[in-house]
C-alpha cells in the first residue's frame, strides 16, 4: 500500500471515530435534562390538613354535649390546733365542662363525698350535695370540715363522685345525659393528705 493510501485510511478512521463520539455525546442527555427528569420523579408531599375551626374553636369543641365532672378534690387548712393537729376542709369542685346546660329533676343526681377507712371495705358517706341544674361552665363546691391528726397511722382516703339515678338514661330527658362519665370522680389518698397537712402545719 502506498504512503498516500495509508494517510487516506488514517484520516478516514479518525473522521469515523470523531463522528461516532459526536453521535454518542448527542445521544447522552445533558445535566440539565437529567436534573429535570429527577425532579419529575419526585412526588410532591401533600400539605397536612389542619382540623377545621369554627368561631375560634375546633368542630369537635362545638359538638353539643353535657358534661358535669368532678374537676378537683383538695385539702385546705382551716385552723391550726397544735403542731400535729388541725381543723381542715376537704374541698371538691363539680363543673359542667360541656357547652350545653344540664337540666334535670330533683333527686336524680348528687355529688357524694365518701370516706374510705383502711381495712374496711364499705365506705362511709359523709356528705351528699344534691343539684338539679348546672349551666355550661357553671360549677359548685362541696366542702366537709373535720379535725385531722397527723399521728394517725392509717389515715382514711376520700372520694368525691357524681351519683346518678339508675334510670336517668331512659327518663326521656336528653338534657340530663352525661356525655363523659370517665371524669365523674376524684380521689384523695390518705397518706398524701397526711403529708399535705404536715406541710401546712410547719
Amino acid at each position: 500500500m502506498s504512503r498516500h493510501a495509508t494517510s487516506f485510511s488514517l484520516c478516514l478512521l479518525i473522521a469515523c471515530g470523531l463522528s461516532f463520539t459526536t453521535s454518542v455525546e448527542a445521544a447522552q442527555p445533558s445535566k440539565a435534562e437529567l436534573a429535570k427528569k429527577a425532579l419529575d420523579r419526585v412526588k410532591p408531599v401533600p400539605a397536612q390538613a389542619s382540623r377545621p375551626r369554627v368561631n375560634g374553636g375546633s368542630i369537635l369543641d362545638r359538638i353539643p354535649r353535657i358534661d358535669p365532672a368532678v374537676t378537683s378534690l383538695q385539702v385546705r387548712l382551716v385552723r391550726k390546733i397544735s403542731d400535729y393537729e388541725a381543723r381542715i376542709a376537704i374541698v371538691g369542685v363539680v363543673k359542667n365542662l360541656g357547652n350545653k346546660d344540664f337540666r334535670s329533676s330533683p333527686g336524680q343526681q348528687s355529688a357524694t363525698l365518701l370516706r374510705r377507712n383502711q381495712g374496711i371495705r364499705v365506705p362511709v358517706t359523709i356528705k351528699q350535695q344534691r343539684f338539679t341544674n348546672l349551666d355550661a361552665g357553671e360549677s359548685f363546691v362541696v366542702v366537709h370540715q373535720l379535725t385531722w391528726s397527723t399521728s394517725i397511722e392509717f389515715p382514711p382516703s376520700f372520694e368525691l363522685f357524681l351519683n346518678y339515678d339508675p334510670d336517668i338514661r331512659i327518663d326521656a330527658n336528653p338534657n340530663n345525659d352525661d356525655a363523659i362519665p370517665a371524669n365523674n370522680s376524684k380521689k384523695l389518698d390518705g397518706m398524701k393528705l397526711n403529708e399535705i397537712v404536715r406541710q401546712l402545719l410547719r
